[in-house]
């Protein structure tokens, strides 16, 4: 399973693992300093640091992270399942009528997954990103 990172503060960050029971034909891609990238969708890129990875394509993406199964679209619609999901502690909604506590630390994240599918991967480091307090997390 791939997942992929990105974090951005006064300078950009990327971090990806990859598959290693599986290869994608990978090759290794250098990218000489200020090269010129002409997007679709964007002006042209024509100042940066030299680049050395890989490359893959990805469409508007909010969440700062990327996995390889199932596709992004799938990924997306799957956060619906996690919008309950809090950095703050745990508020009873389930019966009103009960006297329930948050007996612990981190339970505004009960229902997280926990395995390492590549689906958990993705929720787990949009959950890290955006517990961090930095707006700008893409």
């Amino acid at each position: 399973m791939c997942t992929a990172i990105t974090y951005n503060t006064k300078n950009s960050y990327f971090g990806r693992n990859l598959d290693l029971e599986y290869s994608y034909d990978e090759r290794i891609t250098v990218t000489p300093r200020n090269y010129r990238f002409d997007l679709r969708h964007h002006k042209s890129i024509n100042e940066h640091f030299a680049i050395i990875g890989m490359a893959f394509v990805v469409d508007d993406n909010l969440t700062g992270v990327m996995t390889n199964n199932p596709t992004f679209d799938i990924q997306l619609f799957n956060l619906n399942n996690y919008m309950h999901i809090s950095t703050e502690p745990a508020k009873n909604t389930f019966a009103k009528d009960l006297d329930l506590d948050a007996y612990s630390r981190g339970m505004g994240g009960i229902g997280l997954p926990g395995d390492l599918s590549s689906a958990s991967l993705h929720y787990q480091n949009i959950t890290s990103l955006s517990s961090c307090g930095d707006k700008n997390m893409v």
